[in-house]
C-alpha cells in the first residue's frame, strides 16, 4: 500500500475510532483524504451487519491520492462487514 493511502486509512481510523459517535458517521474526507462508505444493515447467522467500503476522495489535498480517485472514484480499496452492536473500543488493526 502506498505511504499516501496508508496516512489517509491510518487517519480516517483515528477520526472514527477516536470519539464513540464518530463509528456511526460516514468519513467526508476533509483532510483526511478518504472516506468509508456503508451499506444498509444486513444478517448473517442472526447477527446485524453493516458492510463499509473505504474509498478515495477526489477532493484530496495529498496529490497522490487526487490522482488515484481521479482515475477511479468508485473503487473500493478495502471493505469489512462490522457487526452493528459492537464496540469500538474493541476493534482490532488485523487486516
Amino acid at each position: 500500500m502506498s505511504r499516501a493511502r496508508q496516512e489517509s486509512l491510518e487517519k480516517l481510523k483515528n477520526w472514527v475510532l477516536g470519539r464513540n459517535s464518530q463509528i456511526t458517521k460516514l468519513a467526508q474526507g476533509q483532510g483526511i483524504g478518504s472516506r468509508l462508505d456503508h451499506s444498509e444493515e444486513f444478517e448473517i447467522d442472526g447477527k446485524k451487519y453493516r458492510r463499509f467500503k473505504w474509498k478515495i476522495n477526489k477532493k484530496a489535498a495529498n496529490a497522490t491520492l487526487k490522482e488515484l480517485a481521479n482515475k477511479d472514484s468508485h473503487k473500493v480499496w478495502a471493505e469489512a462487514d462490522v457487526p452493528v452492536d459492537s464496540d469500538a473500543s474493541n476493534a482490532s488493526d488485523e487486516g
